[in-house]
């Protein structure tokens, strides 16, 4: 007997085979047809939870975008130790993106084209955000030098996407998560607290 599968189960069917086949070609080359056929449902089935291909494509990548967030946010939000909460980030956020290896290539590639990169900003800066708390709280605790928070979670959100990126595509050895915290210690912590 077939267990009946949920709308909610249904959709994400749906969001994950868009992202696969998204990740691995252009919009232009993926029709629906081939998500209806990747996610094992109807084409008509597309159309009750999405207007369109494009707006499918841009609901995928909120979808797993959002759930990033959400983890982080419930992970990061309350925790008060800046050295270690710094480096749980950075593992919390590298371990999503390699968990995820379609979306990841599918958030860069759409972060460069404008039409999709201006509704994917709101969560980008969220994300952004958290990491930029940590580092404030570590510049009031005084374990971090003092600077623009901002920016230096930007800079290590980009450290940390180059380092997925060369891990997935198996380009080279990177040094990880311990790698991109021994450089950021040497810049951004006053004290070297056991992190």
């Amino acid at each position: 007997m077939r267990r009946a599968v949920s709308k909610s189960q249904k959709r994400d069917r749906i969001v994950d085979a868009a992202i696969r086949l998204f990740a691995d070609a252009d919009l232009s080359q993926v029709s629906m047809d081939d998500i209806a056929r990747c996610a094992g449902v109807a084409k008509g089935t597309l159309y009750n939870y999405f207007r369109s291909k494009e707006d499918l494509y841009i609901e995928a990548i909120r979808h797993r975008f959002k759930k990033l967030v959400s983890l982080l946010e419930r992970a990061f939000r309350t925790r008060r130790q800046p050295q270690r909460d710094l480096r749980s980030f950075i593992l919390h956020y590298e371990a999503f993106m390699r968990k995820h290896p379609h979306f990841f290539r599918l958030l860069q590639r759409s972060r460069t084209k404008p039409n999709y990169a201006a509704s994917l900003e709101e969560l980008d800066r969220n994300v952004a955000t958290l990491l930029a708390d940590v580092i404030r709280r570590g510049m009031r605790s005084g374990e971090f030098r003092n600077g623009s928070a901002d920016l230096r979670a930007r800079l290590i959100l980009g450290m940390i996407e180059r380092d997925v990126e060369h891990r997935i595509n198996r380009r080279s050895r990177t040094p990880g998560v311990d790698g991109i915290m021994s450089f950021i210690r040497s810049g951004l912590v006053k004290k070297d607290v056991d992190a």
